[in-house]
């Protein structure tokens, strides 16, 4: 198993002043009206704020008003790379 894990696994470091994308699965919502499998996979880019327990938490900025939590595990997101970069 750790042999067909490590084939496609790779470390995600996120910094401060990353800017990243957040899985946008949790927030759908399951009485949000619509089909899941047609709504955006991902919310954002947000700006990382900063980093707690060696880099597994983030804390993004999110927008003002937004009352859902700030802090987020690595696995929930991914990098943000500028179109064309």
């Amino acid at each position: 198993q750790t042999l067909h894990h490590n084939k496609r696994h790779s470390d995600v470091t996120v910094k401060t002043d990353d800017w990243v994308l957040l899985d946008s699965g949790d927030w759908r919502g399951r009485h949000s009206g619509g089909v899941d499998k047609l709504k955006e996979r991902y919310k954002g880019p947000f700006k990382v704020l900063d980093t707690f327990t060696h880099g597994q938490s983030v804390r993004v900025d999110l927008p003002a008003g937004d009352k859902r939590r700030d802090v987020f595990n690595i696995s929930e997101l991914k990098l943000f790379v500028e179109p064309g970069d």
